[in-house]
């Protein structure tokens, strides 16, 4: 993007000076070589201007173009000053001459050319946790993904700034100063909503673009959107899972009697809030909704609760193990039930193991992807293991030096540009939220979710 600009205003530059092989414009080298007349005006009316002397280089016209020769001759300024010196003959043009010297002229582009492209790449700020603070196992194998794609393009960044984050309030301004401080142009990471969140107003006052891959939290994209801040998600937002949910229930269960049930934390309860509310905006209403303790060993009273329901479908708002128990004490009293969760349900296994069958919305991991391609073949070749953040960490950079090469300003490509990437084609809506919903319902079978079928649970 910025070689294109720069390149530009090397060719502006040159169709503004007088210049020639011999000093006459049809012999131009520009001239010859370029569309653009060497005057720089419409085709058709360079033939009767004639670079005149003096250092503002004003045009003359003069009758037609075969006097050239005859001006050139009897013109001062148009004659070189040469002057021996102690180690050789030295020409020394005057100072409003025509330039003569074309490898020098041919040289001198390309030195502004090869500038022009290496101010081109730009620097990527990376804000991913380190050492021992939380989740810096997630933020080593995100970094290790920018990295591997920056091996792989090594054109695409002049340089990597990485820099650590914490999950506190106050360490977002520091993050967010440091970032501005070493000139990034564009930050890709954050992990933890609260620096996110306190380090935006600053990168967004710097007008540095900004890109997450993992943070979710609604609130965190509110007040971007609404001041228009250069703040994009690779993550969904929390509000994708809960549409994906309603939309399996209305799908599947719409004529089945269903129940959603939730655990009671801020997670639970507000999930399987949304998820009704949606549904009831389509004039579907559970036959029986509950609040239970999570973490609890047994919860056959819920259990019990459900079989009075007489439903036989159930969206539970909590964790993986709670489910699992719940299926458990329900299969005890003969009540065979489907079960449907959102991505809590991708947790390590516990004591008592999912039943086969159960339904959970989720994103399928990034490595079994398609589209992840490339990305796998460049992270092994680099000897790095794909399971974790690493290929989001390799899509997030190819997604700003893919935004980098177009014509518009890199916050605006961002807006408006589609993404080939590793985690598929993307695309950002008005509110810089992904135009697609990457969740999809998975269902447990052989210990493992895998991409659920068509058919009805």
């Amino acid at each position: 993007m910025a070689s294109r600009y720069c390149f530009g205003s090397i060719m502006e530059w040159f169709n503004a000076v007088p210049r020639s092989l011999n000093g006459c414009p049809e012999r131009s080298l520009i001239a010859r070589r370029a569309s653009r007349p060497w005057c720089g005006l419409p085709a058709g009316e360079c033939a009767g201007l004639q670079p005149s002397a003096g250092p503002r280089r004003h045009f003359s016209r003069v009758r037609d173009a075969s006097s050239c020769h005859a001006t050139r001759r009897s013109t001062p300024s148009f004659r070189p000053k040469v002057k021996n010196s102690r180690n050789g003959s030295v020409s020394h043009y005057r100072r409003n001459s025509p330039l003569r010297a074309t490898p020098v002229l041919v040289a001198f582009v390309g030195l502004l050319l090869v500038s022009a492209q290496a101010s081109a790449a730009l620097r990527l700020g990376v804000v991913a946790p380190k050492g021992d603070q939380s989740y810096a196992v997630l933020g080593d194998q995100f970094r290790q993904g920018v990295r591997a794609y920056r091996a792989e393009h090594p054109d695409a960044f002049s340089d990597i700034v990485e820099v650590g984050e914490t999950c506190e309030d106050e360490a977002g301004p520091t993050i967010g100063k440091q970032l501005v401080d070493a000139k990034v142009d564009a930050v890709v990471g954050f992990f933890c909503p609260e620096s996110l969140n306190a380090a935006l107003p600053i990168l967004a006052g710097a007008h540095i673009p900004t890109l997450t891959a993992t943070v979710r939290a609604d609130i965190v994209a509110e007040r971007p959107a609404k001041e228009n801040w250069p703040f994009f998600r690779l993550a969904p937002s929390e509000d994708m899972l809960t549409r994906k949910i309603a939309d399996v229930i209305e799908a599947r269960w719409a004529d089945e009697p269903f129940a959603i049930v939730e655990d009671g934390t801020i997670y639970g309860r507000v999930l399987a809030e949304n998820v009704n509310a949606l549904l009831k905006q389509n004039g579907l209403t559970p036959s029986f909704t509950d609040t239970f303790r999570p973490a609890d060993e047994k919860q056959v009273a819920l259990a019990n609760r459900l079989e009075r329901a007489g439903v036989t479908r159930v969206f539970v708002g909590g964790q993986r193990d709670d489910v699992a128990v719940i299926a458990r004490d329900c299969r005890k009293i003969g009540l065979d039930l489907t079960f449907l969760g959102g991505d809590a349900l991708r947790a390590p296994k516990g004591d008592v193991p999912l039943p086969d069958g159960t339904l959970a919305v989720m994103m399928p991991q990034p490595w079994t992807l398609p589209s992840a391609k490339d990305a796998l073949a460049a992270l092994k070749a680099h000897g790095i293991e794909p399971y974790g953040e690493p290929v989001p960490g390799y899509a997030a950079a190819s997604v700003i030096a893919a935004a980098e090469k177009s014509d518009e300003p890199l916050g605006k490509a961002l807006a408006t540009e589609r993404f080939d990437t590793a985690l598929g084609p993307i695309r950002f809506g008005p509110d810089h939220e992904r135009t697609d919903n990457p969740f999809e319902l998975m269902v447990w079978r052989d210990d493992a979710f895998v991409p659920a079928d068509d058919r009805k649970p």
